[in-house]
Formats: C-alpha cells, structure tokens, sequence
C-alpha cells in the first residue's frame, strides 16, 4: 500500500505551492 508514500508527496507538493505564493506575494510587496 503506497498510500503513505504519495500522501507525502502531496503534502509536499501543497507546501511547496504555499512556500511559492508566499514568496511571489513578498516579492510583489518589495517591489
């Protein structure tokens, strides 16, 4: 059962798009 494997793999994947809007939205304050 590779459930846990691909749950990792979301939530990885769902951090990494929050950790992207978090810097695009920084980078839009900055500027």
């Amino acid at each position: 059962m590779g459930g846990g494997v691909y749950d990792h793999r979301l939530t990885l994947l769902f951090v990494q798009q929050c950790y992207g809007m978090t810097l695009n939205f920084s980078l839009v304050y900055l500027v």
